[in-house]
């Protein structure tokens, strides 16, 4: 099976290119407008999947509540799936995502049992880093509109019975032992290898068939936003970037001319550029 790895070689973040995944993406950039079946299995027929394969793979995120029919024909996500969507979108925040890093303080989480995957790839696409036995640890510099940070965390699928602690003080080596764990030049480069890569698709996009456009657009618009949602949003305070606001603003001007590429009508316009592999429950 063909798959893509990106973001810094984070393992919770793999993306297998399966029907499944193609369906919850696409349906991801329409949240609840929805998409008409056979829109679906065109876009399916773009990525070499048949009728008969989108069909089966319908029925099954149906039958296990990850998408829902809106109307006959219909398609669109679930209520279980929109934090995860909604968590992905907050990439169009930019340097916004982050308030002041006041007092150093840390959003701390213990479990007492071994973490599911799920709960693995919340905390990891979250920016938490596991620096002790089933202890994971972030600055506590995120913000999100009337949300805390517990409860967007229990939303995405944390479980309850793994303990938060926020506004937590840390000893200097436990704190440093965290940003240890990102190399930032690497990262530094990351962001702006992704930004050449984009405003090279965005010129050569217009030449292109438009099937191969969106297949462009999907598989690289994609992963840049990707790269943006799952940033770890190290605090200015100790790093701040030179390149994510410039990636940031490429990709405001892909995304745009994205949603034109997959404009399949006026009344089934994009919301965004379709996103692969960020939703996990497919898997």
């Amino acid at each position: 099976m063909e798959y893509y790895t990106f973001i810094r070689k984070n393992p919770f973040i793999v993306i297998f290119m399966k029907p499944a995944n193609l369906i919850i993406d696409l349906l991801r950039t329409y949240k609840d407008k929805g998409l008409d079946v056979k829109k679906i299995m065109e876009t399916g027929l773009l990525f070499n999947f048949s009728e008969n394969l989108i069909r089966v793979s319908l029925s099954r995120l149906v039958s296990k509540g990850v998408i829902e029919k809106q109307q006959r024909g219909i398609y669109r996500l679930s209520q279980a799936a929109h934090p995860i969507n909604d968590f992905t979108e907050m990439w169009r925040l930019g340097e916004e995502r982050c308030r002041p890093w006041l007092n150093n303080k840390w959003i701390c989480i213990h479990s007492p049992s071994l973490l599911s995957k799920k709960c693995l790839w919340v905390l990891s696409v979250t920016g938490f880093r596991q620096v002790r036995e089933k202890f994971w640890i972030r600055p506590d510099n995120l913000q999100f509109e009337n949300h805390s940070m517990g409860e967007f965390l229990h939303e995405m699928g944390l479980t309850k019975d793994i303990v938060k602690v926020s506004d937590a003080t840390l000893d200097i080596d436990t704190a440093q032992s965290w940003f240890k764990l990102f190399d930032m030049d690497q990262m530094e480069q990351d962001y702006s290898e992704m930004d050449a890569k984009l405003k090279a698709s965005q010129t050569r996009l217009s030449a292109l068939p438009l099937k191969a456009a969106k297949r462009e657009s999907f598989h690289l618009g994609g992963e840049a936003i990707a790269l943006l949602a799952t940033d770890p949003q190290i605090p200015t305070e100790y790093h701040a970037s030179k390149t994510r606001p410039v990636l940031w603003k490429t990709l405001q001007s892909y995304d745009l001319y994205g949603r034109e590429i997959w404009s399949l009508s006026p009344e089934s316009q994009a919301l965004s550029i379709p996103t692969q592999g960020l939703l996990p429950t497919a898997n």
